[in-house]
């Protein structure tokens, strides 16, 4: 299960096979373990957490359909909202309502105050008219329903749908949305993950490939970057814009990997199944003049990439000039 930061980044959200929900004080150079600082009863079989835009209230979502509405300060539970065959859920930007999605095609609103049910929508699915994963967006106005076949359709609560149909090759697993909603990541059976744009449902760059089926993702506060998950032993960041992977890969010892993105990039977590949660440091981008980070980048590694793309390795007297010519800049 998705661990959640907080928006200000100190905390992490975090659900255990327990049916507990805990609170994390996020590690920092001064205190380089991360710190307990309240753990819930058993809620039951946990499946999604959430945290509202303010940092003030989280969701909790069990398997028998409860979502458990609660306050961050102190894991205190306010209300229990009901919606079965639940998929995924948010909070509005104003953090007033929480908008749920079911496979079977039913959208509600709720109001965090209350906690009572304002509005239910029912979106039209694709035959057989039962959804396979459904994901709702940060602020909860934009809904992705897909189905077995690899299909999968975008709408904006209470208003059009999308006209490009979403296709992957195998079955799709997740789905994403970016946090201003612009963007929406897709993991497939295919083992490939894809970026599309969710005003016009086309792709963005080429399929970021994984050895086993790509699970869940989390952007950056900017969109430029995304951490995906996997159902095999790693994690992988990418760069939105490229389509290229930034750093190496994340292993782990474990399977099912699930991923939260700190918001300011420079972290991201990771939780396998077996209940592991690390905290990884993004390599930095490099700011520089192109010519001065490729020659950066050849004495660093030792390696050149030829007009032909291919990559060679440089002898002693080529990788020592380019090193002369990265000390004259």
């Amino acid at each position: 299960m998705r661990p959640r930061f907080s928006p200000d980044s100190k905390t992490l959200l975090t659900g255990g096979d327990d049916g507990s929900v805990r609170l994390w004080q996020v590690p920092t150079e001064s205190s380089p373990e991360p710190v307990e600082l309240w753990q819930t009863a058993d809620l039951g079989p946990l499946t999604r957490l959430a945290i509202s835009h303010d940092g003030k209230s989280f969701l909790a979502a069990t398997e028998h359909g409860n979502i458990h509405l609660g306050r961050v300060v102190n894991g205190e539970i306010k209300h229990v909202l009901k919606h079965e065959r639940l998929s995924d859920m948010a909070f509005s930007s104003q953090n007033r309502t929480v908008t749920t999605a079911g496979y079977d095609g039913m959208v509600r609103r709720w109001d965090v105050t209350s906690g009572k049910e304002i509005e239910t929508e029912r979106r039209k699915l694709l035959p057989p008219d039962v959804a396979d994963e459904v994901s709702v967006s940060h602020d909860g106005q934009i809904v992705s329903m897909a189905d077995a076949s690899g299909r999968a359709q975008i709408y904006h609560v209470g208003g059009k749908t999308v006209d490009s149909m979403i296709r992957h090759e195998g079955r799709l697993w997740s789905a994403t949305f970016s946090k201003s909603g612009r963007v929406l990541m897709t993991g497939s059976a295919d083992k490939t993950a894809r970026l599309w744009h969710t005003g016009t449902g086309l792709p963005l760059g080429k399929p970021l490939r994984y050895p086993q089926p790509a699970s869940r993702a989390d952007f950056t506060d900017d969109d430029a970057l995304v951490v995906i998950g996997s159902d095999g032993h790693i994690a992988r960041i990418w760069d939105v814009a490229t389509s290229k992977p930034v750093g190496e890969a994340l292993p782990h010892d474990n399977e099912r990997i699930a991923v939260a993105m700190h918001p300011s990039g420079r972290y991201a977590a990771t939780i396998d199944s077996g209940g592991i949660t690390r905290i990884w440091k993004i390599p930095a981008a490099v700011e520089a003049d192109v010519k001065r980070i490729v020659l950066w980048t050849q004495v660093i590694t030792g390696m050149q990439l030829d007009k032909d793309d291919t990559v060679r390795r440089l002898g002693f007297e080529q990788w020592n000039q380019q090193r002369k010519r990265l000390e004259e800049f």
